[in-house]
């Protein structure tokens, strides 16, 4: 019976992941504003976030990382070497995933969303005191000019992620995510199949899983379509995605 409720729970956080990281790969394409030398304004931590609430810190992590893998296929256009790839792309997003320290706290999101940022915020700092480090007078749009290089990486990447925790802040104020009840929701599931109680309806939440999860895919292909996305790419994200599950279950 143990072995059968792990099984399940691997299933649904796989689920459950696969759904939040093609989420957040969709939302990053909604930009309110983009700076010159990367960083934008937009609502794809959201779902990263949610999900390491939800599922904690491991798992949360495992996404961030995987998030990160798909920006740097995506949108890696401003990495500026193999450093770059490591630091503004694949450890920069992983950090997301400390939100999970929260999980089951009563509005953990928010204090959750703070660390995360934070972490994900700290990480491009040290890329901007390092590899883009500026060697003379530079302007970061709207904030002035500066020549030091730690202060031009501060306002730099403060001017957009500051507006990004903030805004994920609001959508999680504005949907009233509770992190204590996701939890009992949580314990509900899992507490169903060491008891047996769940019987066919608990099957039946897998197989509502299931479909949800197609449904996101039919979406994501759509979207994708739509941003102009080219075909090749999506092999590339379904790659990403499949190393996810990978991750999970291991």
């Amino acid at each position: 019976m143990k072995n059968t409720e792990n099984s399940h729970l691997r299933v649904r956080a796989l689920t459950e992941g696969a759904i939040f990281v093609a989420l957040a790969f969709v939302l990053s394409f909604v930009k309110l504003f983009e700076l010159p030398n990367g960083g934008s304004l937009t609502p794809a931590m959201f779902p990263i976030l949610f999900y390491a609430l939800r599922w904690g810190l491991g798992r949360g992590l495992a996404a961030g990382f995987v998030f990160g893998l798909l920006q740097l296929i995506f949108d890696g256009a401003y990495a500026w070497g193999w450093q770059s790839m490591l630091l503004d792309y694949l450890l920069a997003f992983t950090p997301l995933g400390l939100a999970g320290l929260f999980k089951g706290k009563a509005w953990g999101i928010f204090p959750g969303t703070f660390i995360g940022c934070l972490g994900r915020f700290l990480v491009h700092h040290i890329s901007g005191i390092t590899i883009y480090k500026i060697i003379e007078p530079t302007s970061v749009p709207g904030f002035g000019t500066y020549d030091n290089p730690h202060l031009y990486s501060l306002v730099y990447n403060g001017s957009y992620m500051i507006p990004n925790m903030l805004l994920a802040m609001i959508l999680a104020a504005v949907l009233g995510l509770d992190g204590a009840k996701l939890n009992r929701q949580y314990t509900a599931v899992r507490d169903s199949f060491v008891t047996g109680a769940a019987g066919d309806h608990g099957y039946s939440i897998w197989g509502e899983l299931n479909t949800r999860a197609n449904n996101a895919a039919n979406i994501l292909t759509t979207a994708r379509s739509e941003a102009g996305v080219k075909a090749e790419y999506i092999t590339g994200a379904q790659n990403a995605l499949d190393a996810f599950a990978q991750t999970l279950e291991g």
